[in-house]
């Protein structure tokens, strides 16, 4: 049996690996390594528990500055890919360590598949931009998660073989979006708050663009905001002494970190999301959910589209202009990311890339 090396590190990168894992179980040796970039009991454990998820390597790389992560991750993963001698090594995303898996894979000359290439923000100041294009370069199979970024890499003429196979979030939002949204613990009416994620560096690690968001929040009186902290926001509020200003604001409930199911079923009840995340701009788009997001550039250019999504940057008075907007027209929603089966057609690729005939030079199904 073929062995294929899964490489995460991220929570995105749990939700976008759970299903696949268990599949691709049937017909492979799968072998799961866990970087440690994002570690924190209360997030990281529970949504290995959420998805069932068996890890089994913990390289424990974490709380340092992205030159070192990349620096310590690299000989790490190839230690690992070294020992267990994996058919084909397959990242995710755009993180640090979808960067030092690729790296490492190349190096030891072991096919690689990168899993949602070809988006592109084009900013490269985004330590994730430079992490996916660099990914997208040096990898034998590319798995598109939207026509724009299968031709996007047409466009970039990579030489690897590209597959557009839909989002595989939306299988696992699928699977857990049918739960009763635990809207009573949190004192909120469905359709009546907006849900708030704020966790990106370039927000947290600024006081400025920290305090500009929160800001508005508080002022927009006439909206009720129920906001989970991420550990890393929480801890910039203490540190820059604002976190009992805005924990204390009428119109503000903040919280611990949800299980990723509770959230799923809150997003799904709420009037719109505030966020810096770039995977809950895309699962808004797919529950329907107008979006604010507080950065200057997404990957996600689809969801752009009749300002379903909206661009604000950490700009106090473009976020209250967002939060006022009317929401969208419904008949104007569009949905280039599948239709859930991506799970399916990822495997699919898998066996015939590694157990079947299918070169791993050439264009694929562009």
């Amino acid at each position: 049996m073929k062995t294929l090396l899964l490489v995460i590190g991220a929570r995105p990168q749990f939700v976008k690996v759970a299903m696949l894992a268990s599949a691709l179980k049937h017909s492979f040796r799968v072998v799961t390594v866990h970087t440690g970039q994002h570690y924190d009991a209360d997030m990281s454990d529970s949504f290995l528990k959420t998805f069932e998820l068996s890890v089994d390597f913990n390289l424990g790389i974490n709380q340092c500055s992205n030159d070192e992560m990349l620096g310590r991750m690299l000989p790490a993963i190839s230690g690992v890919i070294r020992s267990v001698e994996p058919d084909g090594v397959v990242v995710f995303g755009d993180t640090t360590s979808t960067l030092a898996a690729a790296l490492s894979a190349r190096y030891l000359k072991v096919p690689l598949v990168h899993y949602e290439a070809g988006l592109r923000s084009f900013d490269l100041h985004m330590p994730e931009e430079v992490n996916r294009v660099c990914a997208d370069q040096i990898s034998d199979v590319l798995l598109c998660a939207s026509p724009w970024a299968r031709d996007r890499l047409i466009d970039e003429k990579v030489s690897g073989k590209i597959h557009f196979v839909g989002d595989i979030m939306l299988d696992t939002l699928i699977a857990f979006s049918d739960g009763k949204a635990p809207f009573g613990t949190h004192d909120v009416k469905q359709g009546e708050f907006t849900l708030v994620t704020i966790h990106r560096p370039s927000n947290t690690d600024n006081p400025e663009n920290l305090l500009a968001i929160l800001g508005a929040l508080k002022e927009a009186e006439d909206e009720f905001f129920l906001f989970p902290l991420h550990p890393r926001t929480r801890a910039a509020l203490e540190r820059y002494g604002a976190l009992d200003e805005f924990s204390s604001a009428p119109n503000i409930k903040m919280t611990g970190p949800l299980p990723y199911s509770d959230f799923i079923l809150l997003l799904k009840g709420a009037k719109r999301v505030v966020t810096d995340s770039g995977g809950i701009q895309k699962e808004a788009h797919f529950l329907r959910v107008p979006c604010v997001t507080c950065r200057t550039s997404t990957e996600w250019k689809e969801t752009l589209e009749n300002e379903w999504n909206v661009l604000t940057g950490p700009d106090h008075q473009a976020i209250l202009t967002a939060l006022r907007r009317p929401a969208p027209d419904p008949s104007t929603h569009s949905f280039p990311y599948g239709s859930g089966d991506t799970t399916s057609l990822v495997v699919d690729i898998l066996e015939r890339t590694f157990q079947g005939s299918d070169s791993l030079t050439g264009e694929g199904s562009k």
